[in-house]
């Protein structure tokens, strides 16, 4: 039998990672240092080339990361230990406090230290609600107040807490964020300069409650989540529009535009892995070498999760970037492949495609932990996803004027307001409908199938596509 290639091998490795990581949240243990000595031992056979080198290459992964997550999980067990009791913690604000509907001030905190009832540290982030004075972005706090289990991507909350700011950290970033954010909303009106913000930083806690309540009716709440799609395809925009200029001028900017995301969202985890995905994928184009789309997936998500194993125990954006991911990046090519073939469609044509792939895989794992997801979405962001790349870029621009030109600033807000305002009219529109939104309870087993279906629809038209030497081509 054929030895399997070092790509397909690459990609088994990186999904056994996975599943090895997610095996701790279940079985609740750590594993003992005996199970390195039988990846060490295992290790060897690799270099056979044989074709049951990916059951070896599975193995390893699973135990890897199997070790992994066990180690994790025990660094988690002093939260056990602090629920429903009251304790007073240290940590960093991850975001400005936004007014939460109960009327207290609602930010996360990480970098977690116990001062009492014991001194410890902790993995992860806890929400904090308080009838604080405002609080920064960076800003050092001492919490106290009791502490409740929650599940999603935090560990745990505290309503009501006692909030002390003991240390500030606005550096020159936090403050070229805070005056971007006030050129844009001297430049634009409200609704439309929120909606801009979240288009472009994620800023999306200041929108009304009405306008967040018709873009999720709509699907379209993913545009001001500052996800890795809107990323790639302004990146894979600027390449378009820089594509007379020389391959490192092209790839600066992009660096530097993905440097500019980061730095103003703070890091936020949908924006770091958008970072790390695209920055691979244009570091292959700058060095002329294929990219392997399931490599920079899994790799990029094997990455992640395990310098953080809470991402795959139960972080619901994290699967939900990696499945839009896996949609422009696999499915929305093997479409253009397929109906494509001569030549690339237009620019507004693959963004079409691409948002309709995103939301396809996106769909079913909403259904699945919602029991509810806008069906409409494949149409929203079919008609509105061409927009999203030139309103970022105005919303950009308008805040530089706002900042540096504010009496010319009136040049730029027309036509972006424009704009911002159509996208905003059209949600309204769209989440009107009766049956914009799907009520449905899905199980766990409905939505393999789908996904079992889809990759198997995948390999048929890869194969129509590439012919029989190419099979696996998305792999290979």
């Amino acid at each position: 039998m054929k030895p399997f290639r070092r790509t397909t091998l690459i990609v088994a490795f990186l999904i056994a990672l996975l599943v090895g990581l997610a095996i701790p949240r279940f079985t609740k243990t750590a594993p003992s240092e005996g199970w390195l000595l039988i990846v060490l031992l295992l290790i060897p056979l690799l270099f056979r080339r044989a074709a049951s080198a990916i059951l070896v290459v599975c193995l390893i992964g699973i135990l890897a990361g199997y070790y992994r997550g066990g180690v994790f999980f025990e660094t988690t067990t002093p939260f056990n230990d602090l629920y429903n009791e009251k304790v007073v913690m240290r940590g960093v604000a991850l975001q400005d406090g936004t007014y939460h509907e109960s009327g207290q001030l609602e930010f996360d905190i990480s970098s977690l230290q116990v001062v009492w009832p014991a001194e410890a540290g902790l993995p992860g982030k806890i929400r904090v609600r308080s009838f604080t004075p405002l609080v920064l972005r960076g800003d050092e706090v001492v919490v106290s107040g009791k502490l409740y289990p929650v599940r999603g991507g935090r560990q745990a909350s505290m309503s009501y807490a006692t909030v002390e700011r003991v240390a500030s950290n606005q550096n020159a970033v936090e403050t070229f964020r805070r005056e971007f954010s006030g050129g844009v909303r001297n430049t634009l009106p409200e609704p439309n300069a929120s909606f801009g913000l979240g288009l472009l930083i994620g800023e999306r806690d200041s929108l009304p409650t009405e306008v967040s309540e018709d873009l999720s009716k709509a699907g379209l709440s993913h545009l001001i989540a500052v996800s890795g799609y809107n990323l790639t395809i302004i990146i894979r925009l600027i390449r378009r529009m820089l594509k007379k200029r020389s391959k490192f001028q092209i790839a600066a900017f992009s660096v530097a535009l993905i440097a500019f995301f980061v730095a103003c969202t703070g890091g936020s985890p949908s924006i770091v892995r958008a970072a790390w995905v695209t920055g691979l994928s244009l570091a292959m184009w700058y060095y002329g070498r294929n990219s392997k789309p399931l490599v920079m997936i899994f790799g990029v998500a094997a990455i992640t999760a395990w310098l953080n194993p809470y991402y795959v125990w139960g972080d619901i954006g994290w699967y939900l970037s990696f499945l839009a991911f896996f949609g422009v990046l696999v499915v929305a090519p093997t479409i253009v492949r397929r109906f494509f073939p001569d030549k690339k469609p237009h620019f507004i044509v693959q963004l079409i495609i691409e948002s309709f792939s995103a939301q396809l895989m996106v769909l079913p794992f909403i259904l699945l932990i919602f029991n509810e997801a806008s069906i409409i979405g494949l149409i929203a962001n079919v008609l509105i996803s061409p927009l999203v790349p030139f309103l970022m870029i105005g919303t950009f621009v308008s805040g530089l004027f706002g900042m540096i030109l504010p009496a010319a600033a009136w040049l730029v807000a027309v036509p972006v307001s424009f704009g911002l305002g159509i996208v905003l009219s059209l949600a309204t529109f769209f989440a009107s409908f009766s049956f914009a939104v799907l009520s449905r309870s899905v199980t766990i087993y409905d939505v393999m199938l789908f996904y079992g279906i889809g990759v198997a629809v995948l390999v048929v038209m890869t194969h129509k596509s590439h012919g029989r030497k190419k099979y696996f081509n998305l792999l290979e």
